[in-house]
């Protein structure tokens, strides 16, 4: 009996011992698989905050580094807390994290051609990481548009043509004055083809005033000043405002000549010296003259310029810089003589405003 009691408690300590070792493996197995899972988990919220970093860094240069350590981690951790990172938050910023049907809302952004030059003059910030970064220098980008020619390019040039001497008129019509108030007869008929020619040929918008100035001579320069103010009032600025006569004389031979087959009468400048805007004024003229002698040197007279000292109040020409006065022919001459030259003088105006 003692026998078989020893032998049972033999056999109870044998299965404790059984019992207890399987315990400890299965503790030992739960034990590793928790620390496989922690250890894995830990990786990848590594390697996600590595790529998260990665992303950051081309926007947010704190973050941006070869290598992740701690803060940048825990960094990336409390921001992760606070801010779900999914395709709608960074897709906006990255646009190949975005959502494809979302992306396909917009348009998709393309560089221009003509805005980078050769690779010397971009620089590689970021080499080290395998990713190529450019910066774009100041001699990158094509300054040949200016910012008014991208925002107005089709903004007209503006001229405004009108006739101090409103009347002036030409051979034979002109009366024992030389005035006369039909426009096809007078300086507003030259004034009519500068306009046609500048228009048609140089798509410039031209303003041309018919004013009859000249009903009272002596006081034909202050209305003509109320005229231009009033235009600079209601149109602004002008590319050229030109007061258009014509001289009076008795020797024809001055004034005539002839462009090829046609007869023309020759064209002379106006100024005041003691204009404030005289420099500039001068500056126009200059050109002017220049184009028309490599253009048509017979439209112009031998003195191509008179200069006055103040004139009639500056001939009206201290009201803007771009002001000039022009002397078309004379009473001696035919309408057909002065609108040749009319046309011929159009095209010279013309070749200066294109060159503006």
């Amino acid at each position: 009996m003692k026998l078989e009691i020893d032998d049972l408690t033999n056999h109870g300590k044998d299965y404790f011992k059984i019992s207890l070792f399987k315990i400890s493996i299965l503790t030992i197995l739960v034990m590793s698989l928790v620390l496989f899972k922690t250890i894995q988990a830990y990786s990848n919220e590594s390697i996600v905050n590595t790529i998260y970093t990665k992303i950051l860094g081309f926007s947010l240069p704190s973050l941006k580094a070869n290598k992740v350590d701690k803060d940048k981690d825990e960094m990336i951790s409390q921001i992760k807390g606070k801010i779900k990172y999914n395709d709608n938050v960074i897709g906006n910023e990255i646009s190949y994290l975005k959502d494809k049907s979302e992306a396909s809302l917009y348009e998709e952004f393309s560089q221009r051609d003509e805005l980078v030059t050769e690779d010397n003059n971009l620089e590689d910030i970021s080499s080290q990481e395998g990713i190529v970064r450019y910066v774009l220098d100041e001699d990158s980008i094509k300054k040949s548009e200016k910012v008014s020619e991208l925002q107005g390019s089709d903004k007209k040039l503006k001229v405004l043509i009108y006739h101090t001497h409103t009347q002036e008129a030409f051979s034979p019509i002109a009366g024992k004055d030389g005035r006369s108030k039909d426009n096809n007869c007078n300086v507003v008929t030259v004034g009519e083809k500068i306009k046609k020619v500048l228009e048609e040929k140089y798509n410039v918008q031209v303003f041309h005033d018919k004013t009859i100035h000249d009903e009272n001579y002596s006081k034909c320069y202050p209305k003509a000043r109320e005229t231009v103010e009033k235009y600079l009032h209601e149109h602004g600025d002008f590319d050229l405002i030109i007061d258009l006569h014509r001289d009076s004389l008795e020797n024809k031979s001055t004034v005539t000549s002839a462009i090829g087959d046609d007869k023309i009468a020759k064209c002379m400048f106006v100024m005041c010296t003691g204009c404030k805007y005289y420099e500039r004024q001068k500056s126009i003229v200059d050109s002017l003259v220049s184009i028309a002698k490599g253009k048509y040197p017979q439209l112009l007279r031998g003195s191509e310029i008179l200069e006055r000292n103040k004139g009639i109040m500056y001939y009206n020409q201290d009201l803007h810089e771009n002001s000039i006065l022009i002397e078309c022919g004379a009473n001696v001459n035919t309408i057909d003589e002065v609108l040749k030259s009319g046309e011929y003088l159009g095209e010279v105006l013309g070749e200066y405003l294109q060159k503006k």
